[in-house]
C-alpha cells in the first residue's frame, strides 16, 4: 500500500471533507498508472499546505478525454461549483493541456476518507 501527496485546489479539497465530492480527477501519467486500490493519498491545499485530508482509493477508472471522466459524477463531486459540464471542462483544461489529456487520458479515483 502506498501514501501519495497531491496538491488541490481547496474549494475540491472542502468538498472531499464534506463528503460530497467521491472521486478525484487527474491526468493518467505513468506514475498514476501504479496506483492500487487500497493505497492512500495525502490531499494538500494548494493555498494552504497544513490544510490536509488523507484518503483511500476503493476504484479507479481510466478514461480517454475529460467528457467521459466527468459525465457520470460531475454534478455530485462539483456541487454548486459549475453550472454545466462545459464550464467544469474548461476548468479542468486549465489544469492538463489538451495534448497531454490525447497522449496520457484521465483517471477517476474513487476515494473514501481515511479512517484513523
Amino acid at each position: 500500500m502506498k501514501n501519495i501527496v497531491m496538491k488541490i485546489k481547496p474549494c475540491f479539497l472542502e468538498l472531499i471533507k464534506q463528503g460530497k465530492k467521491k472521486h478525484e480527477y487527474r491526468l493518467n501519467t505513468p506514475d498514476r498508472r501504479s496506483l492500487s486500490i487500497g493505497d492512500q493519498i495525502t490531499l494538500v491545499s494548494n493555498v494552504n499546505p497544513k490544510d490536509t485530508l488523507v484518503v483511500t482509493i476503493t476504484d479507479i477508472s481510466t478514461y480517454h478525454n475529460w467528457i467521459d471522466a466527468l459525465k457520470d459524477y460531475w454534478k455530485e463531486d462539483f456541487e454548486g461549483l459549475f453550472n454545466n459540464l462545459d464550464d467544469l471542462i474548461n476548468e479542468c483544461n486549465k489544469f492538463y493541456p489538451h495534448e497531454q489529456v490525447k497522449e496520457y487520458g484521465i483517471v477517476r479515483l474513487r476515494l473514501k476518507l481515511f479512517n484513523l
